[in-house]
């Protein structure tokens, strides 16, 4: 026989909406990170960066009008200096 706390979980489970829409999720830790999207259907996938990786060093560099990420940034550090 099935106990009130089971019961009321399968219930509590059984009536949780579900999304209709893609959900974005970013992991921003202090040296990498990462991003990952969630669709209607489809299990989570990262993202993979410009170079195919998963993570992605977590440096920002806005100089002039550019903007760079990553090891874009670590490599632009010489070149935009200010």
């Amino acid at each position: 026989m099935l106990s009130a706390l089971t019961v009321f979980t399968i219930m509590s489970i059984s009536s949780i909406p579900t999304a209709s829409a893609n959900v974005i999720g970013f992991d921003f830790g202090s040296s990498f990170f990462k991003v990952t999207l969630v669709q209607p259907g489809n299990p989570f996938q990262i993202v993979e960066n410009t170079t195919g990786g998963r993570k992605t060093e977590a440096m920002i560099s806005i100089a002039n009008e550019n903007r760079l990420f990553g090891k874009d940034s670590w490599a632009g550090q010489s070149r935009f200096y200010e």
